[in-house]
């Protein structure tokens, strides 16, 4: 049976894969919500017409998630003089029946009514750009705790060199949760030649590996040019091969 790894690297890759697309999607839709925005924001500005309205009615109910929805409706006269009462689909916690407002309508398309000066005329572009951002952070964020440390492991194991480490202890990461668990970090101790103490800390690890430990001995391999740049080479440092599932 092949030994599988102890380290996080197949699972952030996955993740990181999944969210990288997600993120993918919302700014495709990013762009499709400014370009169909300053679209509608030009043919306003060119044959909208402002006016005065008012709040008509604002129904509130709630759907099966328990939220709370609020269809408005306003009225107004349009440049024929006509009396008009037609649904928005815009709703702010400060309006209330009766409230007077400014709107810019579309007189070939009543559907297509703008609240002056709002910033609820761009919620469908900052809907899926807040959305963007956060899923990017947190591509991100996988990208560097789970995939990056082991891109630099693969580096320093073919061009840094080798070091023995005093094995210090095995905590969980309270910053980081996969799958509902915490993962592993082992934390060690390397005391250099002139006395300096380097405390290092491994990669997320799956289980804790404390038990299959040689000793005292940790291996790592570092850039002798700076110590900031090493790797914590847990599975090299256990006395007997082992299989995770």
């Amino acid at each position: 049976m092949k030994k599988s790894s102890i380290y996080y690297t197949d699972t952030g890759t996955l993740f990181v894969a999944v969210f990288g697309i997600v993120s993918f999607i919302l700014f495709l839709a990013v762009v499709i919500s400014v370009f169909f925005t300053i679209k509608n924001y030009n043919h306003l500005k060119s044959i909208g017409v402002e006016t005065i309205a008012y709040i008509r009615d604002i129904k509130i109910s709630r759907d099966s998630d328990g939220d709370y929805n609020h269809d408005v409706s306003i009225s107004f006269t349009d440049k024929n003089n006509i009396n008009r009462v037609v649904p928005v689909n815009f709703y702010s916690s400060k309006m209330y029946v009766g409230k007077e407002i400014t709107i810019i309508y579309d007189p070939e398309n009543l559907s297509n009514i703008q609240l002056k000066g709002s910033v609820l005329n761009y919620i469908f572009i900052l809907i899926p750009l807040i959305l963007f951002c956060v899923f990017s952070f947190v591509t991100f964020m996988l990208y560097k705790v789970m995939i990056k440390p082991n891109k630099n492991s693969k580096h320093l194991k073919a061009n840094g060199r080798i070091g023995i480490a005093e094995f210090m202890e095995i905590n969980h990461n309270r910053n980081l949760s996969i799958n509902g668990r915490r993962p592993f970090i082992l934390t060690c101790r390397y005391t250099h030649t002139d006395g300096k103490v380097y405390i290092m800390r491994s990669s997320n690890l799956k289980y804790d590996p404390s038990e299959f430990i040689e000793g005292n001995e940790i291996k790592f391999y570092y850039d002798p040019n700076d110590y900031s740049k090493y790797f914590v080479d847990v599975e090299g440092s256990m006395r007997k091969e082992v299989v995770f599932v």
